[in-house]
């Protein structure tokens, strides 16, 4: 009956333990901030996103008329959008949104973005960049056409005041976007009723934006999201105490049976987080890459990108249960081969002398 036993509890804990140790190595190696931060950082996310964003603003179609190249435009977006500014930004996002789904039930979320350094920049760029355009612009020709369609020219000779009042005059404000954003954002909750020019009447904090959905959704992944972390040690409790179990129940046959039965359960419990963990670099590799197909207009960048981090999800996940796994097979047949040369105990023998029958 104990042998049935142990083989069962070895069977349950051989299925058991590939799971327990792809999950175990998922939430501590993947799903944290630490391995998203530095996946963004190692393949250079930041620095690829104003790529992206040089490629957009080099399809925009400019008027002829105004003296702006899309090269300007891009040096002025890098100008106020710095690849440190994003990289400190989107690392906050992600720590703020980490320490909410490990928080009590019903504490807000605010994913906040601070605009105060951009929006200064921004102000100090165009004022530069306004002052050295003033400087090249010829005054308009005398021609037929009215002042309102003359276009920038009409700015020939004004001073940088003179020319932001006139531009304001025309319904082209310089300062508009600094002056309607605000110095924080809340991605989750934003302010945008200077934006949208009036509030939400059914918002009396004025945000123009209904984010009530996304924040309900966000409470129910985060419900699921905690509750799997507590069956998460629950089930390892439980593992633990089909491991004393099997020891226990071995225990009273002596030192050599406990060794050569936790080998066995050693070696067995090991073979599939070793297999899985090989076998996931092909899988990886000839199966799941191969199969990726992007479209042809998706950015070439980010096409690169992708399978990089799939790359790198499947090295950090699987390390762990392979390691595992091979330090659980190389003890379990330390333990097989050790039993042997534990001796057995020895059988308490009964020497009588023919003298001491013959009285």
């Amino acid at each position: 009956m104990r042998i049935i036993a142990s083989i069962l509890i070895i069977l349950m804990l051989v299925i058991i333990t590939p799971v327990f140790l792809l999950v175990t190595s998922l939430k501590t190696n993947v799903l944290n901030t630490t391995f998203l931060k530095n996946e963004l950082e190692r393949n250079d996310v930041y620095t690829l996103a104003f790529d992206l964003a040089d490629e957009q603003i080099n399809n925009i179609q400019i008027d002829p008329e105004f003296p702006v190249t899309n090269q300007e435009i891009s040096t002025l977006v890098k100008q106020v959008i710095t690849p440190d500014w994003l990289q400190q930004n989107v690392e906050g996002l992600l720590d703020s949104f980490n320490a909410w789904l490990n928080a009590p039930a019903g504490t807000e979320l605010s994913q906040n973005v601070s605009l105060a350094e951009p929006k200064v920049t921004l102000a100090n760029s165009l004022d530069a960049f306004l002052t050295d355009k003033l400087k090249t612009l010829e005054p308009c020709p005398r021609n037929n056409r009215s002042e309102e369609d003359q276009g920038i020219c009409n700015l020939a000779g004004l001073n940088l005041d003179e020319a932001k009042k006139q531009l304001k005059e025309n319904g082209v404000d310089p300062d508009i976007v600094t002056n309607l954003l605000p110095d924080t954002l809340d991605l989750l909750n934003p302010d945008l009723s200077k934006l949208t020019g009036e509030a939400n009447t059914d918002n009396p904090e004025g945000v123009a934006v209904n984010t009530d959905e996304i924040q309900k959704n966000l409470e129910i992944s985060k419900k699921y999201y905690q509750l799997g972390q507590r069956f998460f040690w629950y089930a390892w409790i439980i593992y633990a105490v089909l491991l004393a179990l099997f020891i226990v129940m071995n225990a009273t046959g002596g030192w050599r049976r406990v060794v050569r039965w936790t080998g066995v359960l050693l070696f067995f419990i090991g073979i599939i987080p070793a297999a899985i963990g090989f076998a996931s670099v092909i899988i990886v590799n000839d199966l799941i890459l191969p199969g990726i197909q992007f479209d042809p207009n998706f950015p070439t960048e980010v096409a690169e990108l992708v399978p990089k981090m799939i790359q790198d999800a499947q090295s950090v996940v699987f390390t762990l249960p392979m390691a595992v796994g091979l330090a659980l097979v190389g003890l379990g047949l330390a333990g097989i081969v050790g039993a042997h040369w534990i001796s057995r105990p020895s059988k308490p023998s009964l020497k009588i002398k023919l003298g001491s029958i013959v009285k």
